[in-house]
Formats: C-alpha cells, sequence, structure tokens
C-alpha cells in the first residue's frame, strides 16, 4: 500500500508505458548512481568509465546483470521505509522530488535526489534545505559502513546531487536489511574540489561518447577485476583474446596436474566474486584484531567489569593445547594408525587467478 501511498505506483505505472523512451532519455546524460563509474572507482564488482559508455550508446550486453536488477528492486521497494526510519531518528522533514533534476549549466549531468529535506526542526542551523540519498545494504557491507563509513560510491553520489541542486548541504542514509532494519545516517557538506573534477570528467565523457558517439579508451588492464566480471567484457576487450589463448597454454604446458581447458564466462564471474569476499574477509580480520588489541588497551589493568552501557567484560588468559602429529607418528605408530584417522568430507576448490 506505502507504493501507492507516495505516488511510486503511479510512476511505476508511466514508466512500463513510456519505458522504452525513458531508456532512451537516461542515455543522454549521467546520473547520480553513475558517478563511480565516471571516475572509475571501484565498487559493486564494476566502476567503469568505459563499461558506462557501453551503457549510454546501448550496446547489447554479453553477459545479463540480474543481480543489479535484484538489489534495484529491492532499494526501490524499501526507500520509503528507510525514509521514514530517517525522519524518525533526526527529526527532519523530508519531501519526494517529483522529477529529476538538470544541473544549470550541463545539460548531460543530472540527479534524482531521493528527498529532499526541508528547512528548519533540526536541520542544519542556516543551512537551508538538504539532499538526501538513501541505500540499502546486507548485514556485511552494512557492518562495513559502521565500521569504514559509506562506501565511495555513495559519498560520490551525494557531492554529485549537491553540485547539480547547488544546496549547502546533504545526507546519506544506509538502511540495514537484516533485523530490525537499522539505520545510520551521516551529513555531508560539498566538496567543492570533487566537483570541479565532476566538470572536467563529465565534460569530456559528454563529448566522446555523446557527441561522438564513440567508446573512451579502456581506463586499467583487462586483468582487473572488474573486467573479469563485466557485462560487456568479450565486445570491450576481445582484441585480447589472442594474448588469452596464449598464456592459457602456458598455465596448461607448465602445470603438474593435466588441465582441461574450458571457456566459462558465469563460472569466471562466480570466482571473481570468490576472491573479492576473500579480500574483504582478510581486511575484517585484519580490523577486528586492531579493534581487540585496543580494547584491551583501554581496559587497562582490570581483568573483570561490568562496563555501563555495554555489559560484563572479562580479560582470560589464551590457552592452545595440541597433538604433535609427526613426533606421534614416529615414537608410537601403533597408536598413530589407530586413531588418527582419514577421511573425506567433501571436495573443495583451490585457486591460483590471474595476477594483475
Amino acid at each position: 500500500m506505502s507504493l501507492y501511498h507516495d505516488g511510486r505506483g503511479a510512476q511505476q505505472q508511466v514508466a512500463a508505458i513510456q519505458g522504452e523512451s525513458m531508456s532512451d532519455e537516461r542515455n543522454t546524460y549521467i546520473g547520480g548512481s553513475e558517478v563511480f563509474e565516471l571516475l572509475n572507482c571501484a565498487q559493486y564488482g564494476s566502476g567503469c568509465v568505459r563499461k558506462l559508455a557501453f551503457d549510454k550508446l546501448g550496446y547489447e550486453k554479453d553477459f545479463p546483470e540480474t543481480d543489479n536488477d535484484l538489489i534495484l528492486r529491492r532499494g526501490n521497494l524499501l526507500e520509503c521505509v528507510a525514509a521514514d526510519l530517517y525522519q524518525q531518528q533526526t527529526g527532519r522533514k523530508l519531501r519526494r522530488v517529483a522529477s529529476g533534476r538538470k544541473h544549470p549549466c550541463y545539460s548531460w549531468a543530472s540527479v534524482s535526489t531521493d528527498r529532499t529535506i526541508q528547512s528548519g526542526g533540526g536541520n542544519k542551523p542556516g543551512g537551508g534545505p538538504g539532499d538526501l540519498e538513501l541505500k540499502t545494504r546486507s548485514e556485511g557491507p552494512f557492518r562495513r559502513v559502521q565500521r569504514l563509513g559509506p562506501f565511495d560510491g555513495d559519498l560520490l553520489q551525494i557531492q554529485w546531487s549537491l553540485w547539480i541542486t547547488g544546496h549547502a548541504w546533504g545526507a546519506l542514509g544506509i538502511l540495514g536489511v537484516f533485523g530490525e532494519l537499522p539505520l545510520l545516517h551521516f551529513d555531508v557538506e560539498p566538496d567543492r574540489e570533487l566537483h570541479s573534477i565532476f566538470e572536467y570528467e563529465g565534460a569530456k565523457f559528454n563529448d566522446i561518447v555523446f557527441v561522438q558517439r564513440q567508446l573512451p579508451e579502456p581506463p586499467f588492464p583487462a586483468t582487473d577485476s572488474r573486467c573479469r566480471v563485466c557485462c560487456y567484457r568479450l565486445s570491450c576487450r576481445g582484441e585480447l583474446a589472442d594474448d588469452t589463448e596464449v598464456q592459457a597454454l602456458r598455465e596448461v604446458n607448465k602445470s603438474k596436474h593435466e588441465l582441461v581447458q574450458i571457456n566459462n564466462p558465469a563460472l569466471v564471474s562466480t570466482l571473481t566474486d570468490v576472491d573479492l569476499l576473500r579480500s574483504e574477509i582478510k581486511s575484517l580480520e585484519t580490523a577486528l584484531d586492531i579493534a581487540k588489541e585496543t580494547a584491551q588497551d583501554q581496559l587497562g589493568d582490570v581483568d573483570s567489569a561490568y562496563l555501563a552501557n555495554y555489559g560484563k567484560v572479562y580479560r582470560l588468559v589464551s590457552q592452545v593445547k595440541r597433538i604433535d602429529v609427526e613426533r606421534l607418528k614416529t615414537e608410537l605408530p601403533t597408536i598413530y594408525a589407530k586413531y588418527v584417522l582419514s577421511y573425506t568430507t567433501g571436495s573443495y576448490l583451490r585457486c591460483y587467478p590471474h595476477k594483475g
């Protein structure tokens, strides 16, 4: 019901009727959610100005992007929930933006800000109205925002909005899609130096893509993880096919095991996602170790305490016990053979992706 209550149902009906023309119009400008691609900011497994150009020029995708469609749909469904929670937490009144807004000087720059934060009532003193961008994040990315702050692409999007609207401040609202739907929010001030970069890079993109109808040069090597999962990777980097084949033959020839060469783009995408997740886990584990050491220092000489606004905390001595398997095997081979068992529980993958 909330979808129709706020007018979104009517917007969806219009979009269904005029979908093709709206899509064509979107390919004439750069929107706020695309700025991270304009500036080659790695995020969401993407972030490439050449991919953005492929989209704007209407190239057919080599592979579908179904996951992105699902994430966009989730964001649309939960936008009203995030807006209501933001109003409750901040006391600020919001107003839905009726339609997209173009930059006063550049027709190739547009923004559809999620909400305008009305002046007065809990806003920054004398700040006037502000722009609000709302995002939804699953638990892992949400915890990352709690630890490190908003993603670079989200900050670029709210800055793009401020550049176009001219408002003196803005905010980001990040809704966690888990548990009781927690919400984080951050106030943002305009970054004039970044706005100058928007102007320069946007004008360059406009001339190459919108005016000349050409593709910009690839901004990084084809070995970049963004290339390996890109939906245009065959059309974009097809000229490197021979080099890729040579590399594959070298890998096959030097391997100790007999390798069967296969071409499975979906598997490449999945394994690249695995590598990205492992990298994020390693980063989280490092941050966790640092946080634990900091907590130990802050606890001081106390070994057990009740911490106000948190709960109980104890400092315990770490103890590790293990069996010296090699010594057992040498000195007590009969017991080793009887009690040290080896069995198969399933299979796992050991991957060696291309370096670069």
